[in-house]
């Protein structure tokens, strides 16, 4: 019984302290009917801006333009073709890469000669047609191509590689080839650099090679690539465009055949209209130089493997010197023939 009657009290002052609590709390935080709006509420103020109508502000950098950027200029477009007006709108603004100032033609062996040779009398020949003016006006690419350091720093780009073409070919060709004819020839004499040819020296060598390259790399190097007027892009100059493809780097190996240097094997020259008139070019030369007609038979038949059998011409023509020996063998093996008949009947 007293068990009974103490739980009864302790649910009494349950429920006491319970309605209090909760009038307590409606004196603080009201009512739930109070917290809640029976009117639906709407937001009558202007909507924000859509996205593309907020200004674009520039960004403020803490910083000054560096002076190594000078040559990326932004400048607006002139006058659009076609149009009447003249203005250019924020639209035609655009980043363009200068290639300006001047620079200097570059000359062969402009490094170091060294003082690697046999005899004395050939750093001389070097020294004399080295400093020779109608030389160095003749800007030969055949000596160009192997020795010298600022036309290999300019080949890099196709504004002055195509500025060094325009001077290589537009000078007086007879001239420049009778010179380099005469020091082909000098060169070999024992007074010169004989000596230094026997012992096949690099240097010696590689400025033979040059001499009796320069017409057949004249040509060559001169070649316009009729492409070039139709894309609109590149150079007017096969080489030029060669030199600086980078998708096709190998097509320009095919401009060291005169030099010596053959085709190496697995390369993937560009199958260009350039290509098989450059190759036609050397198909007419192999007659006037041996180092050419050494490394022109290989070279076609790897074309020809590559942009078709018809593509270009792999037989060549035999000098002149080459026939006269070929008829004498010719004799000399029907007199044998003739004399062996005798002795067998």
């Amino acid at each position: 019984m007293l068990v009974q009657n103490w739980t009864l009290a302790v649910v009494c002052c349950i429920l006491f302290l319970s309605r209090h609590g909760v009038e307590a709390a409606a004196n603080v935080y009201g009512t739930s009917d109070s917290l809640l709006s029976r009117d639906l509420l709407f937001d009558r103020r202007e909507p924000p801006p859509l996205p593309q109508h907020i200004p674009l502000v520039a960004r403020q950098f803490d910083f000054a333009p560096s002076s190594s950027l000078s040559s990326v200029l932004i400048q607006p477009t002139s006058t659009r073709a076609g149009s009447a007006t003249g203005t250019a709108s924020s639209s035609s603004i655009l980043a363009t890469a200068t290639d300006t100032g001047t620079f200097t033609l570059p000359k062969p062996f402009d490094s170091s000669l060294g003082n690697n040779f046999t005899s004395t009398t050939c750093p001389d020949f070097f020294t004399t047609f080295l400093s020779d003016q109608t030389l160095t006006s003749c800007l030969p690419l055949s000596l160009l191509l192997q020795t010298s350091n600022g036309f290999f720093t300019a080949s890099r780009s196709l504004l002055k590689l195509t500025q060094i073409l325009d001077a290589s070919c537009s000078v007086d060709f007879p001239t420049c080839s009778n010179l380099m004819a005469s020091l082909a020839t000098q060169i070999q004499q024992p007074d010169k650099c004989g000596p230094d040819l026997k012992t096949e020296n690099p240097l010696a060598l590689t400025a033979l090679r040059g001499f009796t390259a320069y017409q057949p790399l004249y040509k060559a190097g001169c070649l316009a690539d009729s492409s070039a007027s139709t894309s609109g892009g590149g150079s007017n100059y096969c080489y030029a465009n060669a030199a600086t493809d980078s998708e096709n780097p190998e097509s320009s190996y095919i401009y060291y055949l005169p030099l010596g240097v053959s085709l190496p094997g697995g390369s993937r020259p560009a199958c260009s209209t350039c290509l098989k008139d450059t190759m036609a070019i050397f198909a007419k030369a192999v007659s006037s130089t041996q180092v050419l007609k050494d490394n022109y038979v290989g070279a076609s038949q790897q074309v020809k493997m590559l942009c078709g059998p018809n593509f270009v011409e792999s037989s060549v023509q035999p000098t002149s010197a080459a026939s006269g020996g070929s008829e004498v063998r010719w004799s000399l093996m029907m007199g044998v023939m003739a004399v062996l008949g005798v002795l067998m009947a």
